[in-house]
């Protein structure tokens, strides 16, 4: 039998806060994309069309990221004795049993660089259904307390 040499936080409670960092870059990206959308605009039907283009692929990048990070992550991961309880901004609460996920990853990135930090995260996914992003410190304990209640790792899990 496996064994995990790492405690259980006690809280089981977390605040699964937006992504910064994908926020403002996705912002920053974007405004370049309508800012060259207006150099383009020379009253030729080209530059029209590139105006259209680069506005389209900037919002749509905005909307994406809005979506992943404020509507599609939880706002709260809650782990109950039976499984966890992701609270979303927009929509109503999940519960998912131990038995309804298919994997749970947690990345702790490389602390000392700025790649690294940015990168430190977790995800959930149910059986059915796409990922949920979570902090790395929730999907850690998420994975030690499936651990503790079935006695092995989530099935297609890794934990790097």
């Amino acid at each position: 039998m496996m064994e995990l040499k790492v405690a259980l936080p006690q809280n089981n409670s977390y605040v699964n806060k937006p992504d910064k960092n994908y926020l403002i870059m996705v912002f920053v990206i974007s405004s370049f994309g309508y800012i060259l959308g207006f150099s383009l605009l020379d009253g030729s039907f080209k530059g029209v069309i590139g105006l259209i283009l680069l506005w389209a692929i900037a919002t749509s990048a905005i909307v994406v990221i809005i979506h992943r990070e404020l509507i599609r992550s939880p706002k709260i991961v809650k782990i109950v004795d039976d499984g966890i309880v992701l609270e979303f901004r927009a929509s109503p609460t999940i519960k998912l049993l131990w038995k309804d996920i298919r994997c749970v990853d947690a990345f702790p990135g490389d602390q000392d660089t700025f790649i690294g930090r940015w990168r430190r995260q977790g995800i959930v996914q149910p059986n059915n259904g796409l990922f949920f992003p979570v902090t790395y410190e929730a999907a850690d304990a998420i994975i030690h307390s499936y651990f503790k209640n079935l006695g092995k790792l989530p099935p297609n899990s890794k934990k790097v």
